[in-house]
């Protein structure tokens, strides 16, 4: 490594904070409101953390060993966009991998590989590594050399506080991020759910009790040591009036509706997310598909609030 571990902490956060700021500046003139943007709560963006070490390594060498700028500037700015589209790259595998979701998508831009990465952003990544090899980090450099200059422990100090404050927030925006997969997934029963009554308030009363002893019936099939709880169920359904079985069914229908408010009524973790990520979308269906649509109509509501 080219520093001192507790150094490259901290280059990490820098690199990580100006990134997030980039984003959330950038993001925010396009939203025209103020957006946190980053998969974390903390102002960092850690994908330009990795970007800034990973292009700090493998190239201050480079830069101390040639001699003519003209030479060392298109190096730098060749490989550091190589390395940071690769890095840009994989972190999208990874995280379509864990959440079962596509975080940025360039599907819609000029040569894209995949809608992971795409030709000018590349293109930027390469500028802004030969930035930061010549121009940025000799300036942060003399800046974490005054911190030693206070206490010789302080950079140690504000690398562990910074790290362990990260793993916690990794803790709860992972969480937050598979809590909304959950979410889609039981809006979408939900959904059928409602759909099924009102399919039986349509229905005459004798095909609705046929239709409801069929599937208490196959419940019980499969739930043996609840059958008696089913049953009675089922007796009770029976001994009620057509009338009584109409507002039975349409109680549920509320109840029901009330649970999916219920669930689309975010979280600030998940406002925070889904306003981070305008284009987030499940991947493996279609952008119509039911949980799509259902993640649209959450991120609208959000947006009216």
């Amino acid at each position: 490594m080219p520093y001192a571990w507790a150094d490259m902490v901290l280059y990490f956060f820098i690199y990580s904070f100006i990134g997030w700021a980039q984003e959330t500046v950038q993001c925010s003139v396009r939203e025209r409101r103020f957006v946190n943007r980053g998969f974390l709560n903390g102002p960092i963006c850690p994908i330009y953390g990795c970007g800034a070490l990973l292009i700090l390594t493998a190239l201050l060498p480079l830069r101390r060993g040639l001699d003519h700028l003209w030479i060392a500037v298109p190096a730098v700015f060749v490989i550091g966009g190589m390395i940071a589209s690769a890095l840009e790259y994989f972190t999208s595998w990874l995280m379509e991998k864990l959440f079962h979701a596509r975080w940025w998508d360039y599907s819609k831009e000029k040569h894209n590989l995949n809608g992971r990465i795409c030709l000018w952003v590349s293109i930027a990544w390469g500028v802004l590594a030969a930035a930061l090899v010549f121009v940025i980090q000799p300036l942060f450099e003399k800046g974490v050399h005054w911190l030693y200059g206070q206490w010789n422990g302080l950079p140690m100090l504000i690398a562990l506080t910074l790290g362990t404050t990260m793993v916690v927030d990794c803790v709860f925006s992972i969480r937050a991020a598979l809590s909304i997969g959950d979410r889609l997934e039981k809006l979408e029963k939900l959904g059928e759910a409602v759909r099924e009554h009102w399919e039986n308030l349509e229905l005459p009363t004798e095909d609705v009790l046929l239709r409801l002893e069929d599937v208490y019936d196959r419940v019980t099939v499969r739930n043996r040591e609840r059958s008696a709880e089913r049953q009675a169920k089922l007796g009770l359904w029976r001994a009620m009036t057509a009338q009584e079985k109409r507002a039975y069914i349409s109680d549920r229908v509320k109840a029901l509706q009330e649970k999916r408010e219920e669930l689309l009524r975010p979280r600030f973790q998940h406002r925070r997310l889904l306003n981070a990520f305008p284009k987030l979308r499940r991947t493996g269906e279609g952008p119509d598909s039911g949980k799509n649509r259902l993640l649209q109509e959450w991120r609208d509501r959000i947006r009216r609030k």
